[in-house]
């Protein structure tokens, strides 16, 4: 029965000699698929097995992954000595046809495309022998060209100024001399529509060790620098409000209690410099806040935690260059990973209102001090009617001693 088993289909074959001599792995499987009715000299030398022992061994012997390693493609199979081999396996009916991959090649698989098609890159090879340019399907359309031709570096590069077409020049030649990998951005026009794409490439050296072709992989990245583009222009104007409104920028991380000073408005109203560094809560809370103002600011940390609102407070600190009392007031916002969760860090701005609250004080002052003066000057005219009034004999006469009388104390009130 096991002379059956291992019995060669080929044996009566006149093609026989073909199949042992075979340059490439050849397997035949039995009917039920579960048996290795044959297998070339190139096979057992492939996995390592002495010639001749394969035919009659169960078929999964050759496997890694299970029966569904017998599928076309790249797959994993077992060496004689448990280890695993790169292979790509067609199939034609019971018939395998196995070799090895190096793991480039291996790599390079279906998955892996439907991967570089997500992630929105298509592939290019430059041959020299031709000057021709081949682009896989993501490629042409990112470069507006139809799909399965191959293209000439004149036709596209006619989308370039050419000052842009000297520097990528410049760019490849010298990638070219050292068979490092380079990568490019540029503005060109496709179908008549101005895009920015990203080039990666490498040459691969010919038997003359000049570059024989070049691959790579394209990119088209115009949404994404516009989006990089705007972050920026809104930053910049962030930056540039903040300055005009001398407002310092900070982030503290609660974890670390370590804070982030964004800008110089942070080190010019505590007074450091950049190589004092920042300070954390701890710092802020014992020593630089007024000990006045701590329980008020304990307070509103407190409230905004719990709560999950925005963070005011307002206290006086004391600023290291000088060890002068300012007067600051604080906002921002506690940012957390998910709702529930604690609070990873504080973004917030800081403002030096010294001066505002001295003049505010100031204004105080002396609307306190009118309200005084008015009252006296009404009190100063109710006693000019009262007495003007015990003297008048007449209306008349009461209007000339008062308006008189008014007269004089404006005149009065002018002098002084």
């Amino acid at each position: 029965m096991n002379e059956r088993v291992g019995q060669d289909p080929a044996a009566a074959d006149p093609s026989r000699t073909g199949f042992d001599d075979a340059a490439i792995g050849l397997v035949v499987l039995s009917a039920d698929e579960a048996t290795i009715a044959a297998a070339n000299r190139a096979l057992h030398d492939l996995l390592g097995w002495p010639q001749g022992t394969l035919p009659g061994r169960p078929a999964t012997d050759l496997l890694t992954e299970g029966p569904e390693g017998l599928r076309d493609g790249l797959q994993f199979w077992r060496r004689s000595d448990g280890t695993s081999l790169d292979v790509r396996v067609r199939r034609a009916g019971l018939t395998l046809v196995v070799e090895a991959v190096d793991v480039d090649a291996a790599a390079h698989s279906e998955a892996n495309r439907e991967a570089l098609a997500a992630a929105g890159l298509g592939e290019w090879r430059w041959d020299r022998a031709t000057g021709l340019l081949t682009l896989s399907r993501r490629a042409a359309r990112i470069l507006g060209r139809p799909p399965g031709r191959s293209v000439s570096w004149e036709a596209l590069k006619t989308g370039l100024s050419q000052a842009e077409l000297t520097r990528l020049s410049a760019l490849i030649d010298d990638a070219a001399g050292t068979e490092e990998p380079y990568q490019f951005d540029t503005a060109t026009t496709v179908a008549g529509r101005s895009v920015i794409l990203r080039v990666r490439g490498q040459a691969v050296p010919g038997p003359d060790g000049r570059p024989a072709s070049m691959v790579g992989v394209i990119q088209d990245i115009t949404t994404r620098v516009e989006a990089r583009d705007e972050i920026l222009s809104r930053d910049q104007r962030l930056r540039v409000a903040t300055t005009v409104a001398k407002l310092g920028i900070f982030e503290w991380h609660m974890l670390e209690d370590q804070a982030i000073w964004e800008n110089e408005h942070m080190y010019e109203i505590f007074g450091h410099t950049p190589e004092d560094g920042t300070i954390g809560k701890t710092e802020f809370l014992n020593d630089i806040l007024h000990p006045e103002d701590r329980p008020a600011v304990r307070r509103a940390i407190s409230k905004a935690l719990r709560e999950d609102g925005d963070l005011h407070i307002s206290g006086r600190i004391r600023r290291k260059s000088d060890g002068v009392w300012r007067t600051i007031d604080m906002a921002g916002r506690f940012e957390r990973d998910a709702p529930g969760r604690l609070p990873r860090r504080l973004i917030g701005v800081v403002a030096d209102v010294t001066d505002r609250r001295v003049a505010e004080e100031r204004q105080s002052l002396l609307i306190r001090e009118l309200h005084h003066r008015v009252k006296n000057t009404l009190a100063t005219v109710q006693a000019i009617v009262g007495s003007t009034a015990r003297t008048a004999s007449s209306i008349e006469s009461f209007y000339e001693a008062f308006v008189g009388r008014i007269k004089s104390l404006a005149h009065t009130h002018s002098v002084l």
